[in-house]
């Protein structure tokens, strides 16, 4: 249960508590749990509006970068593989107009990887190639992008 632990203010960390709330829409996806997919998301909008009221704004961005892959992953899980390669783009290009917060961790997801990732997913082994190198190259040495481009390339006959 995100922001179950009472001892955390979580109130004052909305970026933290967005994340849980992504991890656990991100797994109700995989599970096919489309309620619990639509409670993280409005979590994750509500988390982003107390952000900006906040004068958080990059930490705004974060969750709202982060709520747009689920969003790509749940338009999959849906059917709608155009809006979710829409979804999962405005999540790429958010991502890229940003720096990385100097006291935040590495992105969980990062929006290039879930890219090459719902490429992989829908068959489109080139594009995924692409995703997954744009990943390495603004967070080099992940493994799952490494392992995503060698499993691309290989797809793809490269």
């Amino acid at each position: 249960e995100p922001a179950a632990d009472e001892t955390v203010n979580w109130e004052n960390f909305y970026w933290a508590e967005a994340i849980s709330w992504f991890a656990q829409g991100l797994g109700a996806v995989h599970m096919g749990n489309t309620e619990q997919v639509a409670a993280a998301l409005a979590h994750m909008e509500e988390l982003r509006t107390l952000a900006t009221e906040a004068d958080e704004d990059a930490f705004a961005t974060y969750i709202e970068i982060d709520r747009l892959v689920l969003a790509s992953w749940q338009a999959y899980a849906e059917g709608n593989s155009t809006e979710a390669i829409a979804l999962a783009q405005d999540s790429v290009d958010l991502e890229a107009s940003i720096q990385k917060h100097p006291v935040s961790p590495g992105s969980i997801y990062p929006a290039q990887e879930s890219l090459g990732d719902l490429y992989m997913a829908l068959d489109q082994s080139e594009q995924a190639l692409a995703a997954y190198q744009a990943s390495l190259a603004t967070w080099p040495g992940r493994y799952n992008s490494k392992l995503g481009a060698s499993e691309a390339a290989d797809s793809a006959g490269l």
